[in-house]
């Protein structure tokens, strides 16, 4: 009969089922196999550049190599092996450049990233960052916990002072202060800027230490020209008078300082941003790896908070964050050191008058904060639309079946469509904000530079140096 079931039948399949279970986790244990790089690549439209004919010399002689089919035979990126002199001249992309400008450059032209540099390695060693981060922490509140830490004496100088007020008992006020340290205030918790730090502090730190120098170069720019002008103008005098002229050799060597602190200035603002966009390119590509190995490893409860779409928005909104802050955040602490030798060499050559140039910027900060606050409450209410669209793309793209079935796409995408109105609108709002904010950054040393030399309070002596025209060329340049 058709509704019968052989017992032996059932054991067999069991069997096999069973089988073909434990040859599924051999296969899982064996080691990952390498990716097939053997993509069908797109070459598009290809233009070539040789000399075709005698009359073009420019060009070279032979046509270039063809680009290669596969990516799995791609040579390691030169930047691997690179001299100091290379990586600070960039002539170590040379040769893709040459080869870009014979031929329009194909998917296998380009190189592969070396091991240090490719994204399972930074991903790994992030987490490794981040797990010591977290066990640091953890033996900190254990040890804050059992009374191990003690605290300084000037915070034990400033918890007696505030034990003074209150109710209670002195004794009692200041054990419940240590209490509610040892519980709250004083623990300690793994910080992700910490663990991007151990991961990628060494090339992040030291395009800082580029932008220091070539802030430095850059002021010291104007100083040199003054002071070449000021030879010129002495050795003028000096021959319409018959006296005798300086040496040549001064103008000599100003020549080749100027030279020389252009070209350091040039090489350490290249270096400067090359090196802090490539470790905001690598923390994002680290960041992304850590999202996605975490995100398919939550369980059925972490999941109701943690989203699809919350992960997404992690990796289209806040890695982006870091990425950008990696390229700017420099800029906070060396504006400063800029701003501050720059004001002192403007006191030395126009004296107080500075201080109205300077008086601009401080009047400015104030502006910018409110700005900057507008910015981020627009940003605040932009996010939670960017959410709900997140998050409705994810709910419609799982039940895609449902949708066909029952014809929900109009409604859905005229919901779909509504959100995104509203989520372009608090955009468009952002933008015109930061427009507004770095129109006014830009303006703001213009106006500054403009407004100092013609402060009518100057002295007399700060007026006759202010007309001269190595003062006002060097006093209008600084950066």
């Amino acid at each position: 009969m058709s509704g019968t079931v052989n017992p032996k039948d059932d054991r067999k399949s069991l069997s096999s089922t069973h089988k073909d279970l434990g040859e599924d986790m051999d296969k899982l244990k064996q080691p990952a196999a390498e990716p097939n790089l053997n993509l069908q690549l797109d070459a598009g439209e290809e233009h070539v550049r040789f000399r075709d004919k005698p009359w073009k010399f420019w060009l070279p002689k032979d046509p270039p190599p063809p680009a290669r089919n596969t990516l799995s035979d791609a040579p390691i990126s030169p930047l691997a092996t690179a001299s100091i002199f290379s990586i600070l001249t960039y002539t170590w992309i040379t040769d893709i450049m040459m080869l870009g400008y014979q031929r329009t450059l194909q998917a296998g032209d380009l190189w592969r990233l070396d091991p240090s540099r490719e994204c399972l390695h930074l991903s790994m060693t992030l987490d490794d960052a981040w797990a010591s981060r977290e066990r640091a922490a953890e033996e900190w509140n254990a040890r804050l916990a059992s009374g191990d830490v003690r605290p300084g004496a000037a915070r034990r100088a400033w918890w007696a002072a505030r034990a003074l007020r209150g109710a209670g008992s002195y004794a009692q006020r200041r054990a419940g202060i240590e209490q509610a340290w040892r519980a709250v205030g004083g623990r300690k918790h793994a910080s992700l800027a910490w663990a991007l730090n151990d991961t990628f502090g060494m090339s992040f730190w030291s395009g800082g230490l580029f932008k220091v120098v070539g802030d430095t170069s850059q002021l010291m720019g104007p100083i040199v020209i003054r002071q070449i002008i000021n030879f010129g103008t002495e050795r003028y005098d000096a021959e319409r008078s018959g006296k005798t002229p300086p040496g040549v050799g001064r103008g000599v060597g100003l020549s080749i300082a100027a030279f020389f602190v252009i070209i350091v200035a040039s090489v350490c603002q290249h270096q400067f941003f090359w090196r802090s966009m490539t470790t905001g390119v690598l923390a994002r590509a680290a960041l992304i790896s850590s999202l996605y190995k975490r995100g398919v490893s939550l369980t059925g409860r972490s999941r109701t908070h943690i989203t699809n779409a919350t992960l997404m928005n992690h990796i289209s909104t806040d890695v982006s964050r870091v990425d950008a802050c990696a390229q700017w955040f420099h800029a906070a602490w060396t504006a400063p050191i800029q701003v501050t030798v720059c004001l002192i060499i403007l006191l030395i050559q126009l004296g107080p008058s500075a201080l109205a140039g300077f008086s601009l910027f401080l009047l400015i900060i104030p502006l910018q904060r409110q700005i900057m606050a507008v910015q981020l409450r627009v940003r605040k209410a932009s996010m939670q639309w960017t959410d709900k669209r997140a998050k409705l793309l994810v709910e419609v793209l799982g039940a895609m079946r449902v949708v066909k079935y029952f014809s929900y796409e109009i409604p859905l995408l005229d919901q779909i469509y509504e959100i995104r109105r509203k989520e372009l609108k608090g955009v468009r709002k952002i933008q015109n904000i930061f427009s507004a904010n770095m129109a006014l950054s830009i303006s703001v040393p213009v106006l500054a530079a403009t407004l100092a030399p013609v402060n009518p309070k100057s002295t007399e002596k700060h007026k006759t140096q202010s007309q001269t025209p190595e003062t006002a060329v060097h006093s209008k340049y600084l950066p």
